[in-house]
């Protein structure tokens, strides 16, 4: 049976996950590992209410189809919104798929996912309702990048090194 290695920091696993995702492809395996270009449609499958402001986004003339943090930023104002108005039914399916871009997506899909949405709905939330309503929705990634991020505004430089893994 196999253990966690106690030594080993966030920036060392992704390392190896980088190294078991090469030879697995080597060995003819296929991985699924969540890109960029994959992480709104997702969103919008597991939070259907999303789709028309989506439809909406995509037709303004400033919209960029590269700009995933921006997309987040709308997504996570979208959640902002559906709390402000006690609509969660949708939170449970969100949550799951945000946190499935935590654990599947790509070293750019998870920043985008902890720096544009998770830290986009603490700052959209800001005036509008407590941030920490959302805490209950949180799964195990989600929840350790959220405290992360609390910690790193509240100064604590490790943490903001390892919200970015």
């Amino acid at each position: 049976m196999r253990t966690a290695d106690p030594s080993a920091t966030p920036a060392t696993l992704t390392l190896v996950r980088a190294d078991a995702l090469k030879r697995a492809a080597q060995h003819g395996v296929r991985c699924r590992v969540i890109v960029d270009s994959q992480v709104m449609a997702l969103l919008r499958a597991a939070c259907p209410s999303f789709e028309a402001r989506w439809k909406a986004y995509v037709v303004d003339p400033l919209y960029d189809e590269e700009s995933l943090y921006i997309h987040l930023g709308e997504f996570a104002s979208h959640l902002v919104e559906l709390m402000v108005q006690d609509k969660v039914s949708e939170f449970e399916a969100a949550f799951d798929a945000i946190e499935r871009l935590q654990t599947d997506g790509d070293l750019h899909v998870r920043r985008a996912t902890t720096v544009g949405l998770l830290e986009g709905i603490q700052n959209v939330s800001g005036g509008k309702t407590d941030p920490e309503r959302f805490v209950r929705y949180l799964r195990p990634q989600t929840a350790r990048k959220w405290q992360l991020l609390n910690d790193a505004w509240n100064g604590d430089i490790e943490a903001a090194r390892q919200r970015d893994t």
